[in-house]
């Protein structure tokens, strides 16, 4: 598997600097409120990257500043994430709870975390 992490930092180099706090919703009910309230968390941006990736529809709701091009992949941003929060365990109504916390290589050892299970494939 190509890893495309050298490509990402080149395109944003200030995320090889601080950790990376990586939020990449669902459709499901109360995503722009849990967004509103994401992005009113008083983060310290000295230590701190928060990366947002939306659905190109969905991009009005967030500052450009949070944003990544919509080309890059779920998956190569999940690589360089410090810390994941997963949610789940399923999409909308049945989604919402956190399933596993913790570096991508600590989530890809959750048996409970559907991401863990295809990061555990590539890492």
């Amino acid at each position: 598997v190509y890893d495309k992490s050298n490509e990402i930092y080149k395109q944003y180099p200030y995320l090889k600097d601080k950790k990376n706090i990586l939020y990449i919703p669902t459709f499901r009910k109360n995503k722009e409120t849990n967004l509103k309230e994401l992005l009113n968390y008083n983060l310290d941006e000295k230590k701190y990257n928060l990366i947002i990736k939306l659905h190109p529809l969905d991009k009005t709701i967030v500052p450009d500043k949070y944003l990544v091009d919509e080309k890059i992949k779920s998956f190569d941003l999940i690589k360089i994430a410090d810390y994941i929060i997963d949610l789940g365990p399923e999409g909308g109504d049945a989604g919402g709870n956190i399933v596993a916390c913790g570096t991508p290589q600590e989530i890809a050892k959750n048996p409970n975390s559907y991401t863990g299970q295809y990061l555990k494939k590539y890492l």
